[in-house]
């Protein structure tokens, strides 16, 4: 269940297959083999936690960037922020899961049966980036209402003091 909170559609798959490496000449062909899961697992963990700490600064930044933390100014601020978090945590996972080092499961490929370093497949990748964008979309609007909500409730924290209770830019009427 965590995992779908913490990465939404795109939980870490648990047996994502893979080719194995071309046989010597006269050895059979093997069909595929299995990426370790304990690796898989802790690339998208390091995402989802990057993610995470990017989200929460990305919205500590938006409210505490200036004194002014409503009006016109900050809902232009505001929606930057939320787009920015957003492409954040869409490129976040894509580069730690293209960099992160997986491996073969040892043993599941009979042409090299050791654990063998092999990147994800860029389908997996930009799965879990969309993911994140989604996620990221989301996280920054309950960052904004857990903050706003609990700090919000001392004049030391500024922004979230300003807008307790509202995490979202008051659209204020021109003129008023």
């Amino acid at each position: 269940m965590p995992n779908y909170f913490f990465h939404l559609w795109a939980p870490p798959p648990a047996d994502l297959a893979l080719s194995c490496p071309v046989p010597a000449p006269g050895e059979p062909v093997d069909p595929g083999g299995f990426f370790d899961p304990a690796t898989v697992a802790g690339a998208y963990s390091a995402a989802g936690w990057i993610s995470l700490a990017a989200a929460l600064l990305l919205v500590v930044l938006c409210y505490q960037l200036t004194a002014v933390s409503t009006g016109p100014r900050f809902t232009k601020r505001f929606f930057l922020f939320w787009l920015v978090t957003a492409l954040t945590c869409f490129t976040i996972p894509v580069l730690v899961l293209r960099t992160w080092q997986t491996h073969a499961l040892a043993g599941s490929c009979e042409t090299n049966p050791e654990p063998f370093l092999v990147p994800l497949p860029w389908s997996v990748i930009l799965n879990r980036g969309f993911a994140g964008l989604a996620w990221g979309l989301l996280a920054f609007f309950l960052l904004s209402l857990l903050l706003t909500r609990s700090a919000g409730r001392f004049p030391w924290a500024g922004g979230f003091f300003h807008n307790r209770g509202t995490p979202w830019p008051r659209l204020v009427a021109r003129g008023e």
